[in-house]
């Protein structure tokens, strides 16, 4: 019970930190910009992942559990101190001028039943759901479905993460460039993923250079439409102004997806198999891609207005 109540205030601490800091960033960036930025800034995720898990078996393997607890929280807590005091916080008076005019059409109530908003929600649960699978269960399905030694197994699932940082920063840049919403990249980022996917569980199975490949194709359509919708996508529905409350919603309705996904993994690899799996995904990408329509659609007119 003490661990599993230290759990949920760690669950609760943590999930403050996605809204305030898009909010920060929503303050110092315009609209036209903020996809690249955000998709840059939005690798945080991919790459902190990463140097997580390294540190935690270092310090796991030479100072016990416990280490891996308290140097975390001690950076953590650097980290804080540093933003605290050193990151400035301009109010929406001062914010650039395309955020501000946005951020003053947008009621603060109004943002966390915004339809738009939860349209990116529902697409960013089967994302979240996506997502946490393959970062949970790629090592293990490499290592006893597919093969591959241990050790190489978990090398090669990196690929995931590695083609996640450049999706998240070339997705975000053409969500800058092209005339058309930010909503109708990500569903074409999502009908990409799905495709990537269904390729996977055809030809991975032969060799771990198509292993490697395919997993970071899935990684760049995955962490791609994931950056663009909790980043940039939801700071312009939300404004300057409510750019936390916004990306709040979103990440919190996708949550649910992250919550499920250790129960769907296993009820559906048991009862069709892991090939089985990889499918359910393509078809849990696709109602993704489908979830985003509304917010294209509602997100068109107000697009072409602002373009003009």
């Amino acid at each position: 019970w003490s661990i599993g109540a230290a759990f949920l205030i760690a669950g609760l601490a943590q999930s403050t930190g996605w809204p305030g800091t898009t909010k920060s960033m929503a303050e110092w960036t315009p609209p036209e910009r903020r996809g690249g930025v955000m998709g840059i800034w939005g690798t945080n995720s991919q790459v902190g992942g990463v140097v997580a898990t390294a540190l935690a078996a270092f310090l796991l393997a030479r100072w016990h559990w416990r280490a891996a607890f308290f140097v975390p929280s001690l950076c953590i807590a650097l980290v804080g101190a540093v933003v605290l005091v050193a990151l400035p916080t301009p109010s929406v008076a001062s914010a650039p001028s395309g955020a501000r005019a946005h951020a003053d059409t947008v009621p603060h109530r109004s943002v966390a039943l915004s339809p738009i908003v939860w349209s990116y929600g529902a697409c960013y649960f089967t994302l979240k759901l996506i997502r946490y699978s393959l970062l949970f269960w790629l090592p293990y399905y490499l290592s006893t479905v597919a093969g591959i030694e241990e050790e190489r197994a978990g090398y090669l699932s990196t690929a995931f993460e590695v083609g996640g940082v450049v999706g998240s920063i070339v997705v975000g840049l053409v969500s800058d460039r092209v005339r058309a919403p930010r909503a109708l990249v990500a569903m074409l980022a999502m009908t990409g993923l799905a495709t990537a996917l269904f390729v996977y569980a055809r030809v991975a199975p032969h060799s771990a250079i198509a292993h490697v490949v395919a997993l970071a194709l899935i990684g760049a359509l995955l962490f791609g439409p994931d950056t663009l919708l909790v980043g940039a996508a939801a700071q312009d529905a939300g404004g300057a102004a409510n750019a936390a409350s916004a990306t709040g919603t979103v990440n919190g309705i996708g949550s649910f997806g992250a919550v499920l996904q250790g129960a769907v993994t296993v009820g559906v690899s048991r009862a069709f198999g892991w090939g089985g799996l990889f499918y359910f995904f393509v078809a849990l990408a696709l109602v993704g891609a489908l979830a985003l329509a509304p917010a294209v659609w509602m997100r068109r007119a107000s697009f072409l207005r602002t373009r003009e």
